[in-house]
């Protein structure tokens, strides 16, 4: 299966995207992974230590921003559209 052709990022682009993702990751450890741990310095360095793991795949990388922005974009036009209406009346 060929794969798509990787968009021409400048290396800051790349720097920012790799940053947005280690923080999505740092949460996602802290929060999930380590969530028994009950030193709170320990369950920190751990997930501190997980999500500056080196990110071995950019298309991955990719593939997680391109579902990350159509959700945000997705929650914009929700809003939006639930703004738009009319309050529902109770009767």
């Amino acid at each position: 299966m060929p794969q798509a052709a990787e968009p021409k990022l400048t290396d800051q682009q790349w720097e920012r995207l790799e940053d947005a993702f280690r923080v999505h990751a740092f949460g996602l450890y802290y929060r999930r992974c380590f969530r028994s741990e009950t030193d709170p310095l320990a369950r920190f360095a751990k997930a501190l230590f997980a999500s500056a793991q080196p990110i071995r795949d950019r298309a991955m990388l990719l593939e997680w921003h391109r579902r990350r922005e159509a959700r945000r974009a997705a929650q914009r036009a929700e809003r939006r559209s639930s703004r738009d209406r009319p309050p529902e009346r109770v009767s």
